[in-house]
């Protein structure tokens, strides 16, 4: 546990959010070919794997906002672990709770994510 806990802390300080926000600019000038979903999946990602749950929020809010995709279970799997990085697993939790009312179905990921930010 204590590595995992190291590589985290060292990942986070590799994360670049400017690179991530130039990646969504990117996106919605329409300069990426890949679907929607996952160009928005794919800056949650990054934002999720830096602990910054309140920009993977800021994403989800856009992507939902601007009607362009509807979240799925990788949407809120970098929601619930952004939550966990950030050592916040109440909220982890919380997001686990609300899944069905977005219609989506937790997967191993989700529940694993949750176990782990409370250890």
């Amino acid at each position: 546990a204590g590595r995992q806990r190291e590589a985290a802390r060292w990942f986070r300080r590799v994360v670049c959010p400017e690179v991530t926000q130039q990646l969504l600019e990117r996106y919605d000038a329409g300069q990426d070919p890949a679907p929607a979903l996952e160009r928005y999946n794919r800056a949650m990602g990054a934002y999720a794997a830096a602990g910054r749950p309140n920009e993977v929020m800021e994403v989800m809010r856009a992507m939902v906002r601007k009607e362009v995709a509807k979240p799925d279970i990788v949407s809120f799997n970098c929601l619930i672990a952004a939550h966990a990085a950030a050592g916040a697993p109440q909220k982890a939790h919380a997001w686990l709770q609300r899944l069905p009312q977005w219609g989506v179905k937790a997967n191993e990921y989700s529940f694993s994510s949750v176990i782990g930010a409370y250890a």
